[in-house]
């Protein structure tokens, strides 16, 4: 007895019109062997750790496939066997397996029959019929997956940058409010070893006088802290809109039918609403850049 598996380790959406044909097939396939008994049978894994035995498709559709009894598995089996046989010679099985396993789901197609030549084919087919489950969401996956980093990346940024310009401001006081460019000047009025001048005395205080008004500028809220608010609040909101789809928008098996029909249809929806705040999110948080350059640069020119 020849018994081929094959797995699958995807995302995968199953509805009414693709089970329908995917049992068409396996029905086709085993009415190729004549004079036998033809039976289907249906487990379907309920939440809730409930289990129900189905022989026919329409019992399965007719499911409610609610919140509290939605479904997480299906595993169908197709078998024709000859009278008095102890088991079914040909046997062709698909577990639509939507548990969470290994954070992966997976589809299991397994063919059992003495005819090798028969089992190769029914499995080419009913493959065909598999792969038009799969849902193409991976590289939507990768740009959330890239899009929260780099959100995460930017607010980062902005966070410490606040921190590195309070410290700038400090530094800058524990050097007598004198900066680097400064001190080069008083080593040259230090340097012959005299008594410096009223003169150079009152240059070295307009030195100081002029890096405080500088830390006193920068530290204002007015200034660069109101900018990164400007910037960072929308990241915020796309980050956490990215999250939200990365969780809940992208399921990784769909039971099509019952309950989950218009669930579904509202996850969708929210899917596109949430993709439009975020590219209008990066849209805002880059304009208020632009925007508060452009201002504040041209005012402070102005001022110049």
């Amino acid at each position: 007895m020849k018994q081929i598996h094959k797995d699958y380790v995807r995302s995968f959406s199953l509805e009414k019109t693709k089970l329908d044909r995917l049992m068409d097939i396996i029905h086709a396939r085993l009415g190729d062997h004549q004079n036998t008994a033809k039976r289907d049978d249906f487990e379907v894994f309920l939440s809730g750790e409930r289990r129900e035995e189905m022989t026919s498709t329409d019992e399965v559709l007719k499911l409610d496939n609610s919140r509290k009894s939605k479904i997480q598995r299906l595993l169908i089996t197709g078998c024709a066997s000859t009278e008095g046989a102890a088991r079914p010679e040909h046997e062709i099985q698909v577990d639509f397996d939507g548990r969470i396993s290994q954070n992966k789901t997976k589809v299991i197609i397994s063919v059992r029959s003495d005819d090798a030549g028969w089992s190769d084919r029914a499995l080419s087919e009913v493959e065909e019929q598999v792969e038009r489950t799969s849902l193409q969401d991976g590289p939507t996956r990768v740009v959330l997956f890239v899009l929260v980093l780099g959100m995460l990346g930017l607010l980062m940024f902005l966070l410490l940058s606040s921190f590195t310009s309070m410290n700038s401001s400090l530094q800058v006081a524990d050097g007598m409010w004198l900066r680097v460019r400064d001190l080069n000047r008083v080593e040259q009025i230090l340097k012959p070893d005299r008594t410096i001048t009223d003169e150079e005395m009152r240059e070295i205080n307009t030195m100081q006088l002029r890096n405080i008004l500088q830390a006193n500028k920068e530290s204002q809220p007015s200034g660069l802290t109101k900018q990164k608010v400007f910037i960072g609040a929308p990241l915020l909101v796309v980050l956490a809109c990215a999250v939200y789809l990365a969780l809940r928008c992208y399921p990784s098996a769909v039971f099509l039918w019952g309950d989950e029909e218009a669930r579904h249809k509202r996850m969708l929806n929210t899917r596109q609403t949430l993709w439009n705040i975020i590219i209008g999110g990066i849209a805002v948080s880059v304009l208020s850049k632009l925007l508060y350059t452009g201002l504040v640069g041209g005012h402070e020119k102005h001022a110049t």
